[in-house]
């Protein structure tokens, strides 16, 4: 396989615009991303937005990358614009149904494949704690973590049926922070037992479908022995496989955020994730600074054989993935279709709120 293409396999990438210019075609190629990840600076309407995803993976036709989105529910919603009704975990949580959460990811993924969205950054497995309030807050589900375990299960099961990954986050978890990693790097000081026993829960189940997990910006000093943030710390990474067992795709949160601001530049952190044992690094916005971070990996890893072995399995998750997936998934975008199913989030909605 082509080296450019096999080792954009690492990245998952934002673009600037609402179609695709020639200036975005020359970004794709060069790149050659194993997801493109979508903004609300991308979004303006649901045909513009299925047409958009249509035409960037016709742009890479060979291999066309996936395409990943933010859809939480409450304050994370990407998809503001023409679906402003979603509720928040916390609200959903509240109910204490966990077949509410089943039915929560059926009708999100479903609104997801129809405008041809295959991977959603959600669900948040942090519980939520007075401590964590101004940083995770509603985004968490519970305050008991054998709850958001349930909750976690039963959303990305409703989810995949519609033929679209989660991706569980923030590992090993943010629930006992009170520091935003948009902003700063959190320090998780805790003693191993509890963090192991309670934040890494809700990863500690099996699934019968391909999911994501996304490792935090923070660090864990009792957990790793050292205070290198989880997205670059090969500890991390080795209890995410050896301990917890999970052997799907794991990606580093945003590496433009606020908490790496002392671990170099983009490049730096892209190679430093990859040795730690990451699958994918986000890089959401700056796709100048992105594309010159692809070429420098490409540089770095070219003639490293070691590397190029990790870049094929990591190749092969991903053609898991799309088998297992593409049985499920809307074949093209339908405007009825995608308004029922808006109707349907607008009808859970006011149950969650108003009940």
């Amino acid at each position: 396989m082509d080296f450019n293409i096999l080792s954009g396999i690492f990245f998952s990438l934002g673009i600037d615009g609402l179609s695709v210019d020639e200036n975005l075609k020359e970004f794709l190629r060069n790149t050659c991303p194993a997801c493109v990840v979508l903004f609300k600076r991308n979004i303006e309407s649901p045909e513009q937005t299925a047409d958009l995803i249509r035409e960037i993976k016709q742009t890479l036709s060979e291999r066309p990358p996936l395409i990943s989105i933010d859809f939480e529910g409450g304050r994370v919603n990407r998809l503001v614009e023409f679906i402003p009704e979603v509720p928040s975990a916390a609200r959903l949580g509240s109910k204490g149904d966990h077949m509410l959460l089943h039915r929560f990811g059926e009708i999100s993924g479903r609104l997801l494949s129809i405008l041809g969205i295959d991977v959603n950054y959600a669900p948040v497995a942090d519980y939520f704690s007075e401590i964590s309030r101004e940083a995770i807050g509603d985004r968490a589900f519970s305050e008991d973590i054998a709850g958001v375990k349930l909750y976690v299960k039963e959303y990305l099961e409703g989810l995949s049926g519609e033929g679209v990954a989660g991706c569980i986050k923030h590992f090993p978890g943010l629930g006992a922070s009170n520091v935003d990693s948009h902003l700063e790097l959190p320090v998780d000081n805790r003693p191993v037992e509890e963090i192991r026993n309670r934040d890494m829960l809700p990863y500690r189940q099996s699934f019968g479908f391909p999911y994501f997990v996304m490792v935090s910006h923070a660090a864990y000093p009792t957990l790793s022995g050292n205070s290198i943030p989880a997205s670059l710390n090969p500890a991390i990474y080795r209890i995410l496989r050896s301990d917890v067992g999970f052997m799907g795709i794991a990606l580093t949160d945003d590496l433009v955020m606020g908490a790496l601001k002392n671990q170099g530049d983009i490049s730096d952190r892209c190679h430093a994730a990859f040795d730690a044992g990451a699958d994918g690094a986000l890089i959401c916005k700056g796709m100048k600074e992105a594309e010159e971070a692809v070429e420098r990996f490409r540089e770095r890893y070219r003639d490293d054989s070691a590397a190029r072995e990790k870049m094929e399995r990591i190749f092969a998750k991903y053609e898991l993935y799309k088998k297992e997936m593409a049985r499920k998934r809307a074949d093209r975008f339908d405007r009825d279709e995608f308004n029922r199913a808006v109707e349907e989030m607008t009808k859970l909605y006011r149950y969650v709120v108003e009940r």
